[in-house]
């Protein structure tokens, strides 16, 4: 069956030697769930996308940047024919 999220956090920390960490916290019919990740991170050399490789994962999540500004960075992914837009502002 369908299931719908309410509400949805995701904070990053983006590292400049290349690593990320990351959780995500959701609620689901009144419970909090939370999940955290971390790994390594790389620009393309034109910086046109940038690459998540999660530890333990054997394939990168690969994201075209819309928009990178100092304390803002706007990312699409298109997986399936489903396009997903994500913006990250920095604390």
């Amino acid at each position: 069956f369908p299931v719908t999220i309410i509400e949805r956090t995701r904070l990053v920390t983006i590292e400049k030697d290349g690593t990320y960490s990351g959780s995500d916290s959701y609620d689901l019919f009144g419970t909090t769930f939370t999940d955290t990740y971390n790994g390594t991170w790389l620009f393309n050399d034109d910086k046109t996308t940038v690459s998540f490789l999660e530890t333990g994962s054997s394939s990168a999540e690969v994201y075209t940047i819309i928009e990178l500004k100092n304390k803002e960075i706007k990312l699409e992914q298109i997986v399936n024919n489903n396009t997903s837009i994500f913006t990250y502002t920095a604390q």
